[in-house]
């Protein structure tokens, strides 16, 4: 339990559980059927099944409870099945317990994933049940499920014809020509309530900008959603702190108050993500951005109340990335005098609307 490995050793246990006890042809079953840790199966007679537990727990460390059918039916996980002289019967079980609640539709949410909600219900009742009267049985069970929580009866008509008529479509003859191949494209996206929008504007994106080389092959859009962390959902600058100096994660000004300057309205834009107070301290350590013009033209360095009181904060970003792409675009809207922008570590700019 925890791993991701758990259930494959789990599964490999059985089996070599299931290969020593079956191995004798006296307590092997007629119908052994298995799925992780619940089984079906079937038995000649009640000490038949005696027989098989104690084999079964006799090699391994395990213990096993039962459960028998009642008047020729029992359930197993999702199927109801009873026996007939001749065959099973099955259809869909659900537990007494099962309240009926499912995604909304009515939900802030992609539209594909209320489609995988309604293709479940359908595609469970047309594959689990083995006659139409059960199969309507379960499709009037889930339409009015389904209508409880927000669909409507023709997206649930709809998906129900849709399903029938896949099931009873003619196989079609094999085609010789050569498979296309998928190349599958996968974005992340967090959930917001423009999502549509979005889609649509990446699968233009895809559409216009992307061609296959191979006419066999094509691209894949699959566009998934994650919840927002709560650290994403909590803003990291404190709305009540009055210091500007104590702020962090901004974009700065300085302009140069000396009297030379003020004419030409010499300045410069910067950003960080430590307190404003520090980064000036810095400038003043490093001797570089506004200290750096003080220096070089006014021939004297500059004391840190002098920087503080000239520099104000023109926006803010918790996302550091945004941030110092922020910086860059004010840098190329306003050219600041006082900027030298030697190098930059930004290569590229992609993100959401």
């Amino acid at each position: 339990m925890g791993s991701p490995l758990g259930p494959l050793f789990a599964n490999f246990y059985m089996a070599f559980v299931e290969e020593s006890t079956f191995s004798d042809p006296d307590i092997k079953p007629t119908t052994y059927c298995r799925y992780v840790d619940d089984v079906f199966l079937e038995v000649r007679d009640p000490q038949h099944l005696a027989d098989i537990i104690r084999a079964l727990e006799n090699n391994s460390v395990l213990k096993f409870t039962f459960e028998t059918h009642q008047d020729g039916s029992l359930n197993f996980l999702d199927v109801t099945i009873q026996t007939t002289p001749d065959r099973y019967l099955t259809g869909v079980y659900a537990k007494p317990t099962n309240k009926g609640k499912t995604l909304n539709a009515k939900s802030e949410c992609p539209s594909q994933y209320k489609k995988s909600v309604l293709r479940a219900f359908i595609t469970r009742a047309v594959k689990t049940s083995s006659t139409y009267d059960l199969m309507n049985t379960e499709f009037d069970r889930v339409k009015q499920l389904l209508v409880n929580n927000g669909f409507t009866n023709t997206e649930v008509d709809e998906e129900i014809h849709k399903q029938l008529e896949k099931r009873h479509k003619p196989p079609q003859p094999a085609q010789q020509q050569q498979p296309t191949k998928v190349h599958h494209l996968y974005y992340r996206n967090y959930m917001n309530t423009q999502h549509k929008t979005d889609e649509k504007i990446l699968r233009d994106m895809l559409k216009k900008n992307i061609t296959c080389t191979d006419d066999n092959s094509q691209v894949q859009l699959y566009i998934f959603y994650r919840n927002k962390k709560t650290s994403q959902l909590v803003m990291k600058n404190s709305p009540a702190s009055t210091k500007t100096s104590n702020r962090t994660n901004v974009i700065y000004k300085f302009t140069c108050p000396h009297k030379d300057c003020r004419p030409c309205n010499n300045h410069y834009i910067g950003a960080t993500t430590t307190t404003l107070s520090r980064r000036l301290t810095m400038h003043i350590q490093d001797d570089t951005g506004p200290v750096e013009h003080w220096v070089v033209t006014h021939k004297q360095k500059p004391t840190h109340k002098l920087l503080k009181d000239s520099t104000d904060i023109i926006d803010a970003n918790s996302d550091h990335y945004r941030l110092f792409i922020q910086e860059a675009i004010y840098i190329s809207r306003h050219k600041p005098p006082l900027n030298i922008q030697r190098y930059t570590n930004i290569s590229l700019a992609l993100w959401g609307v």
